[in-house]
């Protein structure tokens, strides 16, 4: 572990800042304020860390009124695994002050720790002061992450794009208090801002617009058949994921590749590695957004790889609390009665048509992360397609979804249902054309890398 103190002198911070984005596979930040001049000294390398299925988190208070919607926009618009938040607290005395930056590498981690904002003056041009800390140790970065995570997941931290309202109200306050130099920032304005975001998070509305919910219950939906009664009465939910070594039998052998004839540039992962990183990220999340509402929950982890790919989750509720309950109606919403017994068969959430659709694609979107297939062997008509497979005796689910995907976002689905093939159910799945516009089905930057390629092929052949 290599500790350094770092000044705005000779651009020594922005240098190291730039150097530590293009050795990461993911980032965190969380600052007090950032806008768009600072975030134009960093864009070259962000862009070039995006193109190598780069996955960035990004969280911003808004307290003060100083972050540039601007930037907001353009980052949650960036084209790869970028994620935005806000945040503005109940208690106008209490907001995020941090600048913690966290670099996480294949082979090192590092943090940078101090005085400097996301902004022109914070990266460059302001007499800041940091600790930049490379190689840090697993304690020490773990102990950043869950802080930073916490924060994250923090009822009072939003995704602006996905609440227009809230967002729309800060643009127009921000314009005004940027006319006035920031000097008499409106109390009444972050008010009503405050009371938006309290709202939101009403048991009511909970299922509605809490986007990590609504991802978990999608991949709930996707594990459905590894529920039982008495597990999720007790608390107990559990996550399998399974995959084949990739690209058997090529010179791609155990990577993730787009392999398209010849395009170039081709994404080329090592598919072990890449799906290690992802679900260990997964976890982490998740384990910081059930602390939020059960401080005894868990999640345990299992690596069961062999001869394929195999990863096994098991989230623990211990006390009571809004995601056990809204799970456990999840799960009763999935009971069937087949012949003499009761099987558990995925459904879309009741209340999903009525759901912003922008809002509801993170069911769909936690539902891919453990059952999407993303192949070049998925070809229709010399196209590439995208393929959700689809639970035994989920036909229902098999059609809903299609009728959901086609008439809330215009994706072009194609269905094939195995429950029409003798043996009964075999390969029943959904395939979507790959476009711009899929890349929101998934979670997960390489996924979102791969969509990309199959769009700008599918763009230019047909």
């Amino acid at each position: 572990m290599k500790t350094s103190f770092v000044t705005n002198n000779n651009n020594d911070f922005l240098i190291r800042f730039n150097n530590n984005i293009s050795n990461s596979h993911n980032i965190f930040f969380v600052s007090a304020f950032g806008s768009i001049n600072g975030y134009e000294l960093v864009k070259e390398n962000f862009n070039k860390f995006l193109k190598k299925a780069g996955a960035a988190k990004f969280l911003f208070d808004i307290s003060q009124g100083m972050t540039s919607p601007d930037l907001i926009e353009e980052l949650a618009t960036a084209p790869g695994d970028v994620k935005v938040k806000i945040s503005l607290r109940n208690d106008k005395h209490q907001f995020i002050h941090s600048k913690l930056y966290l670099f996480e590498g294949y082979e090192t981690k590092s943090i940078i720790v101090g005085s400097n904002n996301f902004s022109q003056g914070g990266l460059k041009s302001n007499i800041e002061s940091s600790i930049h800390i490379d190689d840090c140790d697993d304690q020490l970065f773990s102990e950043s992450e869950k802080f930073s995570l916490s924060l994250w997941n923090d009822k009072f931290s939003i995704n602006p794009l996905y609440h227009e309202k809230i967002f729309n109200e800060y643009k127009k306050s921000f314009k005004n208090w940027e006319r006035k130099g920031f000097e008499d920032i409106s109390e009444e304005s972050l008010s009503l801002i405050r009371n938006e975001i309290i709202e939101l998070n009403n048991n009511e509305n909970f299922i509605n617009t809490n986007l990590e919910l609504l991802h978990l219950i999608g991949a709930l939906a996707a594990n459905i058949r590894f529920q039982s009664k008495e597990n999720v009465e007790k608390g107990i939910f559990v996550f399998k994921f399974r995959r084949r070594v990739a690209n058997a039998g090529t010179e791609d052998q155990g990577f993730i590749s787009s392999r398209i004839d010849d395009q170039e540039p081709k994404l080329r992962l090592p598919q072990k590695e890449t799906l290690s990183i992802f679900f260990r990220q997964w976890q982490k999340t998740y384990e910081s957004f059930l602390l939020k509402y059960d401080p005894d929950s868990k999640i345990i982890f299992q690596d069961k790889t062999k001869n394929e790919i195999s990863y096994e989750f098991k989230l623990q509720f211990k006390n009571p609390n809004l995601l056990w309950k809204s799970m456990l109606e999840y799960v009763r919403d999935c009971e069937k009665i087949r012949g003499s017994s009761i099987k558990l068969v995925p459904n879309l959430p009741k209340n999903l048509n009525k759901i912003n659709p922008d809002i509801g694609i993170h069911f769909i979107q936690g539902y891919s992360d453990f059952r999407s297939r993303i192949s070049t062997g998925d070809r229709l008509n010399k196209l590439q397609r995208i393929a959700l497979q689809v639970d035994t005796f989920g036909t229902k689910f098999l059609y809903d979804t299609r009728d959901y995907l086609e008439s809330k976002h215009n994706f072009r689905v194609n269905i094939n249902d195995g429950s029409n093939r003798r043996g009964g159910q075999k390969d029943s799945l959904l395939r979507l054309t790959a476009s711009k516009d899929t890349a929101k089905l998934f979670q997960s930057s390489w996924q979102i890398q791969l969509n990309n390629h199959f769009a700008d092929y599918n763009a230019q052949n047909t």
